[in-house]
């Protein structure tokens, strides 16, 4: 896999985040827990994503793993008063996103594809991903970029702006292509 070494480990349980609590075939439901509800936290030096909307995330399939992205969290209607302190009582939040399905990885070749082979299952295990990872990810999911050709800059994977996307001038420019 592109920038991916042996070492790095795609499903680090430190960058768990929730688990699947309803799956469908082009979206999963995922509880994220009380705190995943709190931003501005940081991991290994780079900011941890907590299930925020517009974040991707990682679902742990067993033999795949299923790229998705956060398009919407909200809370049961129980706790909808408990973010607003001055209205409900002080007490934990159990937070559910609405995640997009968008691709998957194969924990074996290390390719990503397009789609999703292997639906999430309930209580599948979610994670935030690395920048690096997701870095990689991207350039995985860009054929023909090869290590030392030279690359144009495209900036950074929102909601990730550690994570730097890159393609070769020739897949870009070789179609129609307009930059606005």
């Amino acid at each position: 896999m592109t920038g991916l070494t042996a070492k790095e480990n795609v499903l680090d349980p430190n960058r768990h985040i929730g688990v699947v609590s309803s799956a469908f075939p082009s979206r999963a439901f995922v509880n994220l827990g009380d705190e995943t509800a709190k931003s501005g936290t940081s991991l290994y030096g780079h900011p941890l994503g907590t299930g925020q909307v517009g974040e991707f995330v990682l679902i742990d399939c067993d033999s795949v793993v299923v790229v998705g992205r956060v398009s919407a969290v909200r809370l049961i209607e129980r706790d909808r008063l408990v973010v607003n302190p001055s209205l409900g009582d002080e007490r934990l939040v159990d937070p559910i996103g609405e995640v997009d399905l968008l691709a998957t990885l194969d924990r074996q070749s290390g390719r990503v594809y397009p789609g999703i082979a292997t639906r999430p299952r309930l209580g599948a295990h979610v994670y935030s991903p690395a920048p690096d990872l997701m870095s990689a990810l991207v350039a995985d999911a860009a054929p023909g970029l090869a290590d030392g050709s030279a690359k144009l800059s495209l900036g950074v994977v929102t909601s990730l702006q550690d994570a730097s996307v890159a393609v070769m001038p020739e897949r870009l420019f070789g179609r129609h292509c307009a930059i606005l």
